[in-house]
């Protein structure tokens, strides 16, 4: 029976798809079923316990409801339509528009009297209470394998959770409901799969929540790195630089570089790609040539966060690349030294007790362990920890502290990094290229003030 008015209301939302009585009647339904399985309340909806009880559903212990209603393609469908739709919804009209044979020879008949009409000023509100009834339903019927096959077949269904978070930014209810779906489809390493078409604000929320991921914090770098170097306008790339200062998205690059060591170089790589994206040469050249002030905001906010001290980092990984070793015919002939004579030893003789107590524990002990080869290869190529060559990830990261260096808070920074014999030491003997703004810091001045004499001394040098 309840099979047959599940069905029954998936033939109500297909019959009015674009009417908004008809599926907030629809919406309501099945929310109303999944919570009666599940013992919530309609009261409890927004209680954190409940809440917390429901990203611990098992899909073995589901009610027969929430089962029911996930083994229904058709009504995930009308749940997912239901999501990308809500915003065009209208109200129902007064007579019923279907359509009949012979309709012009019919009086139209009126407009089922079940749903309650919608007030023209109440649209907004019931179209985000249809938003969030819809995400509800799909936050409990993804724990099952069957709906989440279903979504994971429609591609499109990343993007239109994405894009539903980005219109109501506000809206916590929403936000929570679309995390734990994604949660229930693509959780850990796997997310990185929502920061295909995440905003800056949503690429932000997947690195502060999966911030022990190297995985999602590389992936949400780039992903950054991208939203900003689309941008080509000015008025486009202010926004764009306001809402990276709006989502807190530089503190979250910062907290990865300080979680990570150097040895994680594609992070550290395109962290410097991102501070360069951030801080654009070209936007600081068109200023010197204009005679305007250059913009610190950004890059005194990336000193402030660590990006000096992590692109030295990478740096001072890079620096020994130049080197070579010392020729064999420099080194003195090794002395042949006699092998040490081996010393006698009394072989003694087991009693027959003896030889089968150690007959018994060597065949109660546990075989060793034989290694795997394929375990052996995933791990050899998870050891590789870039596709980069090392003189490419020094050059990054000088670009990066020549557009950093515009800010004296930064200039500090790297004189007390000891930067200056850095870029010595790796730039001698190698084909790297030392930025202008590098080449002519006066190190001397940088971290207080000359004395008028102009005795003061550099305490580096």
């Amino acid at each position: 029976m309840l099979r047959a008015e599940i069905q029954a209301h998936v033939k109500i939302a297909q019959t009015y798809p674009s009417f908004l009585e008809p599926n907030l009647y629809v919406a309501r339904y099945f929310l109303e079923i999944c919570e009666e399985g599940e013992g919530i309340k309609p009261s409890d909806r927004d209680n954190a316990a409940v809440l917390d009880q429901m990203n611990l559903l098992d899909e073995n212990a589901l009610s027969t409801e929430v089962e029911l209603v996930a083994d229904n393609d058709s009504a995930i469908a009308v749940l997912l339509r239901i999501v990308e739709t809500y915003r065009d919804m209208a109200p129902a009209p007064e007579f019923d528009t279907k359509k009949r044979l012979f309709a012009r020879l019919r009086r139209p008949d009126p407009f089922p009297d079940l749903y309650e009409p919608v007030a023209e000023y109440d649209i907004p509100r019931n179209q985000t209470s249809l938003l969030r009834m819809a995400l509800r339903c799909l936050r409990m019927i993804t724990v099952i394998k069957d709906a989440r096959d279903y979504i994971y077949a429609h591609a499109t269904s990343i993007s239109m959770l994405n894009r539903v978070v980005d219109e109501n930014a506000l809206d916590a209810f929403i936000r929570q409901d679309v995390k734990s779906i994604f949660k229930n489809l693509y959780a850990g390493d796997e997310s990185v799969k929502r920061m295909e078409s995440a905003s800056i604000s949503v690429t932000v929320e997947l690195m502060n929540d999966y911030d022990e991921s190297p995985i999602v914090q590389l992936a949400g770098i780039k992903r950054l790195d991208i939203h900003v170097r689309v941008v080509r306008d000015d008025e486009d790339f202010a926004r764009c630089i306001d809402e990276i200062l709006t989502t807190d998205a530089i503190a979250a690059v910062g907290r990865a570089l300080a979680r990570f060591p150097a040895t994680y170089s594609d992070i550290y790589v395109h962290a410097c790609r991102l501070m360069v994206a951030f801080v654009s040469p070209a936007r600081l050249e068109a200023d010197e040539e204009a005679g305007r002030p250059h913009d610190e905001r950004v890059s005194k906010l990336i000193g402030q966060h660590g990006g000096v001290e992590a692109a030295i980092r990478l740096l001072k990984r890079c620096r020994g690349f130049h080197t070579q070793h010392a020729s064999m015919k420099d080194d003195p002939e090794p002395v042949a030294v006699p092998p040490p004579v081996a010393s006698t030893v009394v072989a003694k003789r087991l009693t027959e007790q003896e030889e089968l107590d150690a007959l018994k524990l060597q065949m109660m002990a546990s075989p060793p362990e034989d290694p795997n080869p394929d375990e052996m290869l995933v791990k050899a190529e998870k050891a590789k920890a870039t596709d980069w060559k090392t003189p490419d990830l020094a050059q990054q990261a000088l670009w990066a502290l020549d557009v950093l260096s515009i800010s004296d808070f930064n200039r500090i920074a790297m004189k007390r990094e000891k930067l200056k014999y850095v870029v010595s030491e790796v730039s001698l003997g190698s084909q790297l290229i030392v930025p202008r703004r590098l080449r002519l810091l006066d190190w001397a001045s940088i971290g207080h003030e000359p004395d008028k004499e102009g005795d003061a001394m550099d305490p580096i040098d």
